[in-house]
């Protein structure tokens, strides 16, 4: 949860903290920061911050390879059509006006949550992988094409090993198998 007012990142805090881990940030570049740094299951962020605000904030998520399956819901005081459509333009996944109704807000959570497991689930009952059926973003889809792109290419070399294909998609290993566990749904839920 990345907030700038401390009262409220307060107040978010301990009402979500019984029930999911919560990660705080009271701005946006330490929550881009620890986005990218822990791989969150849900990124619940402000507009208005410092440094970058949660539009920036969002669209870089979305745009970058080891976080763009992370769901995102802005929050702001702006209420009218044009900021939620430019929060959704972003690529958030949901966008709430503030002060929210902390009841909604975790309804939202656990079903954002609950259909990236479903997904998940649904894609690992298949057999053979293809980009296009899981990928939930463009980035992911190009991620997962790289990423079998490689595997097809060194299948036969019996040296290939995970670090050299982490090194090749160009993720650190603890990165890479996040990011495929998410896709093959053997994170324990």
């Amino acid at each position: 949860m990345f907030e700038d007012n401390a009262d409220f990142r307060k107040y978010l805090y301990d009402h979500l903290s019984p029930d999911y881990q919560v990660i705080e940030a009271k701005d946006g570049m330490e929550g881009l920061d620890k986005s990218i740094e822990q791989i969150p299951d849900l990124i619940v962020s402000d507009v208005m911050m410092p440094e970058i605000n949660g539009f920036e904030l969002c669209h870089k998520v979305k745009s970058d390879e080891r976080t763009s399956h992370i769901p995102v819901i802005l929050l702001t005081v702006k209420a009218s059509d044009e900021s939620k459509i430019a929060g959704l333009e972003t690529g958030a996944d949901d966008y709430m006006t503030k002060p929210s109704e902390i009841k909604e807000l975790k309804v939202r959570i656990r079903n954002l949550i609950d259909q990236r497991r479903q997904l998940r689930m649904r894609f690992n009952r298949k057999q053979g992988l293809k980009p296009e059926e899981i990928a939930s973003t463009s980035v992911d889809e190009k991620f997962l094409r790289k990423a079998l792109a490689i595997i097809e290419q060194k299948m036969s070399d019996p040296d290939f090993s995970v670090h050299e294909f982490a090194r090749e998609i160009a993720l650190s290993r603890v990165q890479l198998h996040r990011k495929i566990t998410i896709f093959n749904g053997s994170v324990d839920d």
